[in-house]
């Protein structure tokens, strides 16, 4: 057999390194496109939208006071398939929240939490985020929870609660782009508040509770997908 030089050698090395690099970029690409839905939104995306449409306008205290709409360059950039903004305020109590639910591929859906967007606002993080059992303590739905304060001088407090889901349970995923990355679609929900104002006593902040109802009144989300893990 005839030997190759080694110029020869070190062309032929440097061939299959270029072939094994453009190889993991199209691989790269093909999950990044799969996972951010970059070909069109398939058609159980599309059904898991219109499940938002069921959102109670009321449920327990709580009674819807508007509906808002998200800035298109917001809606671009979590690629929605579909969402609702409202805001709700507590008839006993006149507390009032903000709660959004959106739906959309796992990639983009999973990797925007109220760390990023909040802290590069007007707001600074207080309190890391911490896991939060509602419901039944064995098998309920969790959630996180972070506080932040107000850039401006005597800035208040502003609580938040946010959690991703696929099968209708809710759960504070510590890697949601990998865990539900498989999946055709991913939910996810945020509701924010500031604390009671004086004069409410709840043993419970007001973002807590307002979850605690929506669960008893039965909504949820879309039904189980294969791969779920």
């Amino acid at each position: 057999m005839k030997q190759l030089t080694a110029n020869q050698s070190v062309a032929r090395f440097s061939v299959a390194v270029a072939a094994l690099a453009l190889l993991s970029v199209a691989l790269g690409g093909l999950v990044h496109g799969r996972l951010s839905h970059r070909w069109g939104e398939p058609a159980d995306l599309v059904a898991a939208a219109e499940v938002l449409n069921d959102f109670p306008e009321q449920f327990g205290d709580w009674r819807l006071a508007t509906k808002e709409s998200m800035d298109d360059s917001v809606v671009e950039t979590l690629q929605c398939a579909g969402y609702l903004s409202r805001a709700y305020t507590n008839s006993a109590t006149a507390e009032s929240v903000r709660v959004a639910v959106i739906v959309g591929p796992p990639g983009p859906t999973a990797v925007h939490t109220p760390e990023i967007c909040y802290s590069s606002r007007t707001y600074n993080l207080e309190k890391r985020p911490e896991s939060e059992k509602i419901g039944n303590e064995q098998d309920g739905d969790t959630f996180w929870s972070v506080k932040f304060r107000s850039k401006e001088a005597g800035g208040g407090e502003l609580n938040v609660y946010y959690a991703w889901a696929s099968d209708g349970v809710w759960r504070a995923s510590e890697s949601p782009r990998y865990e539900y990355g498989g999946l055709p679609f991913l939910y996810k929900i945020q509701v924010a508040g500031a604390p009671s104002p004086f004069g409410v006593r709840q043993e419970e902040d007001l973002c807590k509770r307002f979850l605690q109802d929506l669960l008893r009144s039965g909504w949820r989300v879309g039904p189980k997908v294969g791969n779920e893990v």
